[in-house]
């Protein structure tokens, strides 16, 4: 008798596979604050290509809109990020991405998201939270680091 089939865990790439199209279309948005100061409101489109169980990679690319705030400015965003599913709902980020802004820059990026919807075979989204920082200025980043707050969609 052969064995029965095992449900995948929730949040897993596995799961995640299960609940999105197979070509894994994932859209982010939300907004990001600069304490120098200034406010951005972001979008990005992209890829997620399962590598593991629980490990994916982000391809994204997108838009970061300057709406409040006297330094930086918008800017064009491209972000690679490996995504852990490391909890049931949780994953973490870590990554790279290009900011056009201020002369253009590479930033390392880092987030923490939780899993708050998931219909099986369609989608799901996910809220996080999320620093990003130019590489040599890792050390200020109180002035210069973003931080935000975004919902993920995965199609």
């Amino acid at each position: 008798m052969p064995a029965a089939p095992e449900k995948a865990a929730a949040g897993s790439m596995a799961s995640i596979a299960a609940a999105r199209l197979p070509w894994g279309l994932v859209v982010d948005t939300g907004y990001s604050y600069q304490f120098d100061p200034a406010s951005y409101l972001f979008a990005r489109i992209g890829y997620e290509f399962p590598l593991f169980d629980k490990l994916g990679l982000l391809a994204m690319v997108g838009g970061s809109a300057r709406v409040w705030g006297k330094d930086g400015e918008s800017a064009f965003i491209a972000d690679a990020i490996l995504d852990y599913h490391w909890w049931n709902r949780m994953s973490f980020g870590a990554g790279a991405g290009f900011w056009s802004g201020n002369g253009g820059q590479v930033d390392l990026i880092a987030n923490l998201g939780f899993l708050v919807y998931e219909k099986p075979n369609s989608f799901n989204s996910t809220l996080f939270l999320e620093a990003r920082s130019k590489i040599n200025e890792m050390g200020n980043m109180h002035d210069q680091g973003r931080f935000g707050l975004g919902i993920r969609f995965r199609f």
